[in-house]
């Protein structure tokens, strides 16, 4: 295979999709393996490395992989200019690591986060110290895995914010970080989580775990190919493998002492949530919003949010009605005012074929939202100046039926309304939505 690759290397490298960090990386991952019994190949890999250049920008989760394989190429020519490379790429990802242990998928802060590409940046990071201990990583690795532990959803996910949601590419990643860390209790989580999804998801052909088939490419981004994603979950679960045979002890836990990344769990008697405070650069992480949602006695209703958007990688499947449907919480809604001249009686009676305004605005609104056990109920209550459009409820097609669902605005009540279903990154969802109506406390209450 080793070979194969390397035989159509120089005319893949020249594809617009072609990742220079991720199949460097690759690439010296198997002359680790190779170098004892192929000393040809092992030659013939390196060779390709050090004359491939690395990717020509600063997305965080690319970096530990470029500096794995400044490394590497380090290692081999002895040349400085190389670890002078790796330092540079890990100078940027300690600046973008958080004091909570979350990392930053692009610098300013501010612009990109989410949990899969913290999760790959941290497995990463915890393959290189430990291929090279001595490289001076200064990173702390330990509170950075201490913080993806505690932001384990009830049910064993791990990937249900911003713009990686549900897809396969962050769970290889996970089940090494967990195995080389000796986190056995975990890991047999995300396992009970994982198996069947992902055997659904390879026999879909999908990139993500939602029954969908994968020629329908629904919630995916531009960038995805399935072929890829999963050739990545079976590199980094035959690592995870490996790391399990070393039998590593369970690595100690840091106390949390700050919540800098923004990222809340919420636990209560009746249920719980998980929140997020937002950024700026994708929709799919636009907030302050919630990107989880359960009640203790019924499982978990909802989790994901939004969804690729016109502008940067969500171009070729997205659908903005699908995706503002995906948002827990608020929509803004307007219409065009009746225009005194065009609508008009009189008007209507001279110009009866003249086309009348058919647009509309909708818009998922950003507010802070606080949470509270009303009425044997977990309550959200979302305070505004006055919001017009109604509040947007998607829950779990299993469980839609088993859960009672009730809207207040400002202390009145509102009836609710099933107008549909539609499929997002987990799965089946039913609409539950309040009327449009103007006000400034809004509450929904689950049971």
């Amino acid at each position: 295979m080793a070979e194969a690759v390397l035989d159509e290397w120089r005319l893949s490298s020249k594809a617009n999709d072609f990742h220079h960090d991720f199949n460097n990386f690759a690439l010296c991952l198997i002359e680790e393996k190779v170098r004892p019994i192929r000393p040809v190949l092992s030659g013939r890999i390196r060779r390709t490395v050090l004359s491939t250049p690395d990717s020509k920008h600063n997305t965080i989760n690319w970096l530990p992989m470029r500096a794995y394989v400044n490394l590497a190429r380090q290692e081999w020519t002895g040349e400085v200019k190389y670890r002078v490379a790796a330092t540079r790429a890990l100078d940027i990802v300690a600046a973008a690591t958080n004091e909570d242990g979350g990392i930053e998928d692009r610098l300013p802060h501010g612009s990109s986060y989410n949990l899969q590409y913290n999760v790959s940046s941290h497995a990463a990071l915890d393959l290189l110290k430990r291929r090279w201990p001595e490289a001076g990583l200064e990173l702390d690795l330990v509170r950075s895995r201490a913080y993806l532990l505690e932001h384990v959803l009830p049910d064993g996910d791990i990937n249900y914010v911003g713009r990686g949601v549900n897809q396969i590419f962050a769970w290889g990643p996970w089940l090494y970080s967990l195995a080389a860390s000796g986190e056995g209790e975990a890991l047999g989580k995300a396992l009970e989580f994982l198996v069947d999804r992902y055997a659904e998801a390879a026999e879909c052909k999908n990139v993500l775990m939602n029954g969908a088939t994968g020629h329908e490419r629904l919630f995916w981004w531009d960038y995805h190919h399935c072929s890829v994603y999963h050739a990545h979950f079976l590199l980094w679960s035959t690592l995870a493998l490996q790391a399990l045979d070393l039998r590593s002890e369970k690595a100690p836990r840091a106390p949390r002492t700050s919540e800098a990344t923004g990222l809340k769990l919420k636990h209560y008697s009746l249920g719980g949530a998980a929140l997020f405070a937002g950024r700026s650069t994708y929709l799919a992480e636009a907030g302050p919003g919630i990107c989880a949602v359960w009640l203790s006695n019924k499982g978990m209703l909802f989790k994901g949010g939004l969804g690729p958007w016109v502008g940067p990688f969500g171009r070729k499947h997205s659908y903005a009605d699908t995706v503002f449907q995906n948002h827990f919480g608020l929509i803004a809604q307007s219409t065009p005012l009746p225009s005194p001249v065009l609508d008009g009686r009189i008007a209507r009676l001279l110009m009866p074929n003249i086309p009348r305004d058919r647009a509309a605005r909708i818009c998922p609104e950003f507010a802070a939202v606080e949470i509270s056990e009303i009425d044997g109920a977990l309550c959200f209550t979302w305070d505004t100046v006055g919001h017009e459009g109604y509040c947007n409820i998607p829950i779990t097609a299993d469980l839609v039926d088993a859960v009672e669902v009730e809207f207040r605005v400002d202390g009145e009540r509102l009836e609710n309304r099933k107008i549909g279903t539609f499929i997002n990154q987990y799965g089946w969802h039913t609409l539950v939505r309040s009327r449009p109506v103007q006000g400034h406390r809004w509450q929904v209450l689950l049971r």
